[in-house]
């Protein structure tokens, strides 16, 4: 029986942990509990500052987690999505390196969406791709003050008759990116259960 060299060893397990799909589910795990004590600690500060305008260390604080917490939001929705490409047959590492599931930027949670798609475990209406193209541009700026470059500022004339930028938003995305987050854990099927 022929054994395994230490580099191989290493590369074997590299590309089980990244071809698993709980790998994915466990990080995105993680990312949505971030998000949620980030919310909890940000409270409502902006109804705060409706009754005293002048702005506190801390409430400048909680204001400041709202672009972090919109970027672990996305973050664990592409880990997600990365777990149900897994789960349709894709591979994300082979050979001791990450592949990806596209060729493209992998921060595309859109197109990142339709390849899952295409594996039929799940469908996109337009409004989620929308929301997930949107969701993309958090994952830059929970990090960065700007995009890669100017275009997402521009307002241009939108299907539903507004002229806004790319960013806009009818509605509330963060509460529907929460709902789509619901769909993949169900459609994910992973569940974790935990003493009382």
């Amino acid at each position: 029986m022929a054994t395994l060299s230490n580099q191989e060893f290493w590369k074997e397990k590299f590309d089980t942990g990244g071809n698993h799909p709980f790998s994915w589910f466990d990080v995105a795990f993680g990312l949505l509990t971030s998000a949620e004590v980030l919310d909890r600690f940000k409270g409502n500060v902006y109804e705060d500052l409706r009754r005293e305008p002048k702005v506190t260390r801390l409430q400048y604080e909680r204001m400041s987690v709202g672009r972090v917490n919109a970027m672990l939001r996305a973050m664990a929705v592409e880990c997600l999505l990365k777990a149900l490409w897994l789960q349709g047959g894709g591979k994300l590492a082979l050979d001791g390196r990450y592949i990806g599931a596209m060729k493209k930027s992998e921060h595309r949670l859109h197109d990142l969406a339709r390849a899952v798609s295409q594996k039929g475990q799940i469908a996109f209406t337009q409004r989620e791709l929308d929301l997930l193209e949107l969701a993309s541009s958090w994952i830059v700026t929970g990090r960065y003050p700007i995009q890669k470059e100017y275009s997402y500022l521009v307002p241009f004339d939108r299907p539903d008759g507004t002229v806004a930028p790319k960013q806009y938003w009818r509605g509330d995305p963060f509460k529907e990116l929460r709902v789509l987050t619901e769909r993949l854990l169900t459609t994910l099927g992973i569940e974790m259960k935990f003493e009382k």
